[in-house]
C-alpha cells in the first residue's frame, strides 16, 4: 500500500477521532458527528441572505438526510472501492500542498522577485565548472574561482574571462552576457547580479554547474514586454552566396513594406521562420534577456504599434521586426500569477521547501545523535560500499528523532540502499531521509493540526459517496426505469398539462418528389417501430431523406409553424426542398415521452423522498437538542 493511500486512510481515521473528541451533535447508526462538522457545512453552504437561506432547523434536516445517504454508501462498502480511494487520495494530496509549504517565505521571495522585475542588470561573468568526472568534489572548482577573484583585484575582468572562463558562449566576449531580468536565471546567480554594486565583482557564487564571478556594469528600469512579429531570411556561416542573397532579399522586402505592402503577406511569401510564419510572423512576448541582444535592441527602438524596424542582422540571419503590442510591468497583484508560475519548477521552490522543513524540525525538536552519526561515518570511510550496507544493517542506535518518533542507523542505511546513495554522501542522505520523514509526519497530522483541512477532506469524501450512491439509487435508476416512469406519469397525469396544443409526429425532408412518394408509402404501410429502418434503406447510396420525430410547440420549429399551425413562411432547403409532416395535434401529453425531462426530474424527486424514508427507518438518528440550541443561526 502506497504512503499516499495510507495518508488518505489515516487522515479519515484522524478526522473521525478529532471530531469524536468534540461535542457530538448528531449520532447516525452509532457514528458520532461533531457540532463543528455541522457548523462547517452550515456556514459554508448556507450563505444566502435572501429567501433561499435555510434556518438551522431546516438545514439540520437536510444535513441528516445527507449523512444518512453517506451511511448507506458506507454500509455498501463504497468507501473501499479502489476508484474511490484513488480519487480521494488525489484530492487530499492536491489540497495538502497548500499546508506543506512555507507560505510566508514564499510570499517574501515573490515580492522580492517583483521588486527585481522593475530593473534589468547588465553583467558579465567568469565561469568555473565542476569536474565532469566528480561533481561531488567541488573544492577544486571553488579554489580556482577564489584564485580568479583575488586576481581580479589587479587584473582586467574581460581579459581574465577570455583566458580562464569555461563558458564558451560568453568567453570570447570577455564574459559579457548583456542585461538580465528577474526569474530568468537561477536564484543564486540572480541574487548576486542584483545585490553586487555597480562596477564591482561578486565573490564566487555556486550554481548546480559550477562557480561564477559576476561583474555588474549597470542597471536600467525594466523596458516592459513586447509582442512582436518578424520576417526572417536565414544566413549561413560558410556560404557567402547564400548570405548575399539573404541580404538582397531582406532589403527588397524592406523597400516593399516602406511602399505600403502588407506585412502579413510578406511573412507568408518570404519568411524562413516556418514556426512563426504560420501565425503571421508572431513571436512570444519578449522580455529583456529573452532574445539575442541585436534583435532585442532593435525591437525596443520601435516606438509605435504597427511600425517595423530596419533590417537587423543576428547570428540567425536578417530580420524585419514589427511591433504588435507592448505592456509595462503591472502591479504586484497583476504580476503575481506569472511570478508564482515560475516558482513551480524553479530553485526558489526548493528554497521554500527548505525553509518549511527547517521550521518543522524546529517545531518538532529534531535532534541528531552525533555519536551514532560519527559511528556510521567511520564505517562509510573505512569499508567498501557493499560492506557498509551489510554492517550498517546491524547498527540499531538511535540516529535522529523528532516529536515522538525515532530513527536508527540501520533505517538510514536501508534508505540509502533503496535510493542507491553511496556511503560517501552519508551526510546528504541523512538530510534527505530526515526531511522526507518529517514532511511525511506533518502530512499525516494535517487533519489534527488544521481542523479546516480535516473538514475539507471529509466533505469531499462524503461528496463522492453521496454522488455514487445517489447515482445508483436515484438518478440513473430514474433514467433507465421506463416502466417506473410510465407508471409515475399515469399516476400523476393531472400534473402534466399544456396551455395550448402541440404537434406530435415527424417532420420529413426529401431531396425530390420521387423520394417523397416512397417515404409516404413507407409511412402508410410500415409498422411504427420499423419506419426508421425502412427510411435508412433509402439512404444506402446517399442521403435522400431526413426525418425528425418529436413534440413541438408553436414557435419552436418553422416547418411545424407553417405546415401544422398555418403560420409564418417556409423557405425549403435547396438540397431537401420537399418537406411534409406526419403526425397529429395533441392537447396534453399522451405518455411520459412527450414531456420526458419534467417527468424524469419529478420521478427522481419522488425516488429520493422514498429513499430517505427508508433510510430513516433503517438507521437510528439521535440529536443532541441542547447542544443544537448553541448553534448560531
Amino acid at each position: 500500500m502506497s504512503k499516499s493511500i495510507v495518508f488518505v486512510l489515516l487522515g479519515t481515521v484522524l478526522s473521525a477521532f478529532i471530531f469524536a473528541t468534540e461535542p457530538v451533535l448528531v449520532t447516525i447508526n452509532g457514528k458520532e458527528i461533531s457540532k463543528s462538522s455541522f457548523e462547517y457545512l452550515y456556514r459554508k453552504n448556507n450563505t444566502n441572505t435572501g429567501i433561499d437561506k435555510k434556518s438551522k432547523e431546516d438545514y439540520l434536516s437536510m444535513f441528516i438526510d445527507f449523512k444518512l445517504k453517506v451511511a448507506e454508501a458506507e454500509s455498501l462498502k463504497m468507501d473501499t472501492a479502489q476508484s474511490f480511494i484513488t480519487e480521494l487520495e488525489g484530492y487530499r494530496r492536491q489540497s495538502a500542498m497548500e499546508y506543506l509549504t512555507d507560505k510566508d517565505y514564499k510570499e517574501k521571495l515573490m515580492k522580492e522577485a517583483y521588486e527585481r522585475m522593475k530593473e534589468d542588470v547588465e553583467i558579465a561573468h567568469i565561469f568555473v565548472k565542476f569536474d565532469d568526472d566528480n561533481q561531488n568534489d567541488t573544492l577544486n572548482a571553488y579554489k580556482k574561482a577564489q584564485t580568479l577573484y583575488d586576481r581580479l583585484k589587479k587584473e582586467d575582468f574581460a581579459t581574465l574571462a577570455k583566458e580562464q572562463s569555461e563558458d564558451p558562449a560568453s568567453k570570447e566576449k570577455g564574459g559579457y552576457l548583456g542585461y538580465i531580468s528577474a526569474l530568468k536565471t537561477i536564484y543564486s546567480f540572480e541574487t548576486a547580479a542584483y545585490t553586487t554594486p555597480i562596477g564591482q565583482v561578486s565573490k564566487p557564487i555556486r550554481s548546480m554547474y559550477g562557480y561564477h564571478l559576476i561583474k555588474v556594469f549597470g542597471k536600467r528600469p525594466s523596458r516592459g514586454k513586447l509582442l512582436l512579429a518578424h520576417i526572417l531570411k536565414t544566413t549561413n556561416d560558410t556560404l557567402s552566396e547564400k548570405n548575399i542573397q539573404a541580404q538582397n532579399e531582406i532589403q527588397y522586402i524592406y523597400s516593399q513594406l516602406k511602399n505600403g505592402e502588407n506585412f502579413e503577406k510578406m511573412v507568408k511569401e518570404f519568411s524562413e521562420d516556418t514556426y512563426s510564419a504560420q501565425k503571421n510572423g508572431q513571436l512570444p512576448w519578449l522580455e529583456s534577456g529573452n532574445f539575442i541582444k541585436e534583435f532585442e535592441d532593435a525591437a525596443y527602438q520601435i516606438k509605435e504599434m504597427g511600425d517595423f524596424s530596419y533590417p537587423v542582422k543576428t547570428q540567425f540571419g536578417w530580420h524585419i521586426i514589427k511591433l504588435l503590442d507592448k505592456k509595462q510591468l503591472g502591479t504586484y497583484e497583476e504580476e503575481k500569477p506569472t511570478i508564482e508560475k515560475s516558482f513551480v519548477m524553479g530553485d526558489r521552490a526548493q528554497l521554500v521547501q527548505q525553509s518549511f522543513i527547517a521550521k518543522l524540525k524546529n517545531e518538532y525538536l529534531y535532534k541528531v545523535d552525533k555519536k551514532a552519526l560519527n559511528q556510521l561515518q567511520k564505517l562509510a570511510k573505512n569499508t567498501s560500499d557493499s560492506l557498509f550496507y551489510v554492517q550498517a544493517a546491524s547498527q540499531h542506535k538511535m540516529l535522529f528523532s523528532f516529536a515522538d518518533k525515532t530513527y536508527t542507523q540501520s533505517q538510514l542505511a536501508a534508505f540509502m540502499k533503496q535510493r542507491n546513495l553511496r556511503p560517501s554522501v552519508l551526510q546528504q542522505a541523512l538530510q534527505y531521509y530526515s526531511d522526507e520523514e518529517i514532511k511525511n509526519y506533518e502530512n499525516s497530522r494535517l487533519e489534527i493540526k488544521y481542523p479546516e483541512f480535516g473538514h475539507l477532506v471529509q466533505e469531499y469524501k462524503d461528496g463522492i459517496l453521496l454522488f455514487n450512491i445517489s447515482n445508483a439509487t436515484v438518478w440513473e435508476k430514474a433514467l433507465k426505469d421506463t416502466a417506473g416512469l410510465s407508471q409515475f406519469f399515469e399516476a400523476n397525469k393531472a400534473n402534466y398539462t399544456w396551455s395550448s396544443p402541440k404537434y406530435k409526429g415527424r417532420i420529413i425532408y426529401c431531396n425530390n418528389a420521387k423520394t417523397e412518394k416512397k417515404v409516404k408509402n413507407i409511412l402508410r404501410t410500415a409498422f411504427s417501430d420499423s419506419i426508421d429502418v425502412e427510411l435508412n434503406k433509402l439512404n444506402k447510396e446517399k442521403t435522400v431523406v431526413k426525418s425528425e420525430f418529436g413534440t413541438f410547440e408553436k414557435g419552436t420549429k418553422k416547418e411545424v409553424d407553417y405546415l401544422v399551425f398555418k403560420e409564418g413562411v417556409l423557405t425549403p432547403d435547396a438540397d431537401f426542398p420537399f418537406v411534409f409532416v406526419d403526425g397529429k395535434l395533441v392537447s396534453n401529453p399522451e405518455n411520459y415521452t412527450d414531456i420526458k425531462g419534467k417527468v424524469v426530474q419529478d420521478y427522481q424527486s419522488y425516488l429520493d423522498k422514498e429513499w430517505i424514508k427508508q433510510l430513516r427507518n433503517k438507521f437510528s438518528v439521535k440529536i443532541n437538542e441542547e447542544l443544537f440550541k448553541t448553534v448560531k443561526d
